[in-house]
């Protein structure tokens, strides 16, 4: 993915995780294309745990 910068002359490194970095993709996806497209992936790549049987 990409993250675009709208200003080149204020740019700031912020440490994140992981799992940030992916709640921001996520989010970023979901406001373009929708949820019900975001949940239509999750489901064919099996990106949602069920369980915590399954980690």
């Amino acid at each position: 993915g990409q993250i675009q910068i709208r200003d080149i002359h204020y740019v700031d490194s912020e440490i994140r995780t992981t799992w940030e970095f992916l709640q921001m993709l996520d989010a970023k996806f979901i406001k373009s294309r929708g949820e019900d497209e975001w949940l239509r992936l999750a489901s064919k790549y099996r990106w949602i745990k069920e369980t915590d049987d399954e980690i």
